[in-house]
């Protein structure tokens, strides 16, 4: 996970490859870590856990070696904060929509006079009041902040979404974009692909970003990495299921074989 960096910006890196953890499922942060992924994007917009478990499961991601990135409810979200006391190394905020909720997004990431982040050094990112405040700051301007293009408003203002100051990456969601554009749950539609290939493009033409996609399967992942793709999700739960499915239907169906045989 050597990143390179100008300044205090990140810059893009290579090849980044992330799961997927819904909480309550500190466990499996672990086994991703384990299996030598190098991100988690631990999601609080759909999971069932609450701050107190997000700590565990930062806490999980750190000992297992993986970096923790909080995917939050929303860009102008206060769990942007307790996420990052937990001690996540990000934040990714859903349904960006302007350039005014992207710089709203960067100011609760950032101390002042960047932004407006609350300083407290007694909280578990400060090592409970044993890092000094300048080793505090310092950590916090190597945060992450990825913002989610999974909406049709967003399309349309995309160039100054992108451009926001303090952004490090857009992270599209396919689920969402395709209901927005009205053909719910068809992300294969071309109107969809379509769109996802009008953020591609964009977010590869400003080398500082970090473009973020979600990949069903090693293949997919793959694809997306020989398309330029800096950071790529699978989701353990869509594995799991997809897995489970698999062993089943093969049972059933060799069962099935035996019974007419």
């Amino acid at each position: 996970m050597n990143e390179a960096r100008d300044g205090n910006r990140p810059s893009a890196p290579e090849r980044q490859l992330g799961v997927i953890v819904k909480m309550p499922a500190a466990a499996s942060v672990e086994l991703a870590g384990h299996a030598g992924f190098d991100y988690v994007m631990i999601d609080t917009e759909h999971g069932a856990g609450d701050m107190i478990e997000l700590e565990h499961h930062v806490r999980a991601a750190e000992t297992a070696g993986i970096r923790p990135l909080v995917r939050v409810s929303d860009a102008r979200s206060p769990d942007i904060l307790r996420a990052l006391d937990a001690g996540a190394c990000g934040i990714i905020a859903p349904h960006a929509l302007s350039e005014l909720e992207v710089r709203q997004a960067v100011s609760l990431t950032r101390y002042p006079p960047a932004g407006r982040r609350g300083l407290a050094l007694s909280t578990r990112a400060g090592a409970y009041g044993t890092r000094t405040a300048a080793e505090h700051v310092q950590a916090a301007d190597e945060l992450l902040l990825i913002v989610q293009i999974e909406d049709a408003e967003a399309l349309e203002r995309l160039p100054e979404i992108l451009d926001a100051e303090g952004l490090d990456g857009i992270f599209i969601g396919p689920s969402d974009l395709s209901a927005s554009l009205g053909v719910r749950g068809q992300t294969d539609h071309p109107a969809v692909e379509a769109a996802i290939e009008r953020v591609v493009e964009a977010v590869l033409q400003r080398p500082s970003l970090r473009l973020c996609v979600l990949a069903s399967d090693e293949h997919e992942a793959l694809r997306w990495f020989d398309r330029g793709a800096h950071l790529v999700l699978v989701n353990i739960s869509t594995l799991l299921s997809t897995r489970l499915r698999d062993i089943r239907g093969a049972v059933a169906e060799a069962s099935l074989s035996e019974a007419r045989s």
